[in-house]
């Protein structure tokens, strides 16, 4: 029963992720601002789009090499005991 369980939350895991797809953070950042009328030289130029899209750039960049970091360490291994 616990396997048939753990199939079901796979195969919902799998249609949730293939439906909801993250938010691109220039359009979040739309979202929290507010203003609905924004030209598209606004929209280039908004400094607070670009202030959001530049700081999450740079959190991703930051998990990716602290991924890399943690692929080095060895993993402990189980022992028969």
């Amino acid at each position: 029963m616990k396997f048939v369980i753990e199939r079901v939350k796979a195969a919902f895991r799998k249609l949730k992720n293939s439906i909801i797809q993250p938010c691109p953070p220039e359009i979040y950042a739309c979202e929290v601002c507010g203003k609905v009328d924004c030209s598209h030289e606004e929209w280039v130029n908004c400094e607070y789009r670009l202030k959001i899209a530049a700081e999450t750039k740079q959190m991703l960049a930051s998990d990716e090499e602290q991924d890399t970091d943690n692929a080095d360490v060895e993993q402990p291994r189980a022992t028969d005991g």
